[in-house]
């Protein structure tokens, strides 16, 4: 699969490489499979590839960023509401990122089932793929 990784901590300029062969992830029992059709860029996921303190606690290699949209391909989708094809956003918590490295500047990315919601079919991949973080700015300022 192809992602964007970092193996070393730096400037995202510097350090920010596509990989053609990178490890497809695998959904675990409470997961959900997802092909990202879009990222969003945050501040946050730069300044953790680069900036003290923030880039000692990344694991490395680390595919960045969290925010997403795209399409339920498998895991576990038990409760949700969701099946394989339903189009869907949502976001990689940064505890979990930065534990384990998969973030979704990737074709594909697993993420805890209850992150994921459905896409509003009058909105794009691309508007999605931008609600999550700045929707919770918004609410918490």
């Amino acid at each position: 699969m192809r992602a964007w990784v970092y193996r070393t901590k730096g400037k995202p300029a510097d350090v920010l490489r596509r990989e053609d062969d990178y490890p497809k992830p695998e959904p675990s029992a409470t997961q959900v499979l997802v092909r990202v059709n879009a990222a969003s860029f945050n501040p946050v996921f730069w300044k953790v590839m680069g900036t003290p303190p923030m880039k000692y606690m990344q694991t490395t290699p680390a595919v960045p960023e969290g925010d997403f949209a795209g399409t339920v391909e498998g895991g576990n989708l038990e409760g949700t509401g969701l099946k394989v094809g339903d189009e869907v956003f949502g976001l990689v918590p940064a505890q979990q990122s930065m534990k384990d490295g998969k973030g979704a500047l990737a074709e594909y990315l697993v993420v805890d089932r209850d992150v994921v919601v459905k896409k509003p079919s009058n909105v794009s991949f691309e508007e999605a793929s931008t609600f999550p973080l700045t929707t919770f700015t918004a609410y918490w300022a």
